[in-house]
């Protein structure tokens, strides 16, 4: 069930659960005083359950990048 963030003339900000269908608060729970719906700044989204994520990480780690060590480690090994 969504979040939703009201503004109150006279209590200030508050957020209530709502299901997506219902109309919005009019009326504040606290006060009875008049709000306003806001826009969300941040939205979240959850994705809950196998396969959301498959073509998104890779599996196992990486190999990791030599930079010009190469020679030097080869030179190190045969002495």
């Amino acid at each position: 069930m969504p979040t939703y963030e009201y503004a109150c003339d006279s209590c200030g900000r508050f957020e209530h659960y709502q299901g997506i269908t219902e109309a919005p608060l009019e009326q504040c729970p606290r006060c009875a005083g008049s709000v306003r719906r806001l826009i969300p700044r941040q939205l979240t989204v959850i994705f809950k359950g196998p396969g959301f994520h498959v073509n998104d990480y890779r599996k196992g780690s990486p190999a990791p990048a030599t930079e010009g060590g190469g020679a030097a480690k080869e030179a190190a090994a045969s002495d």
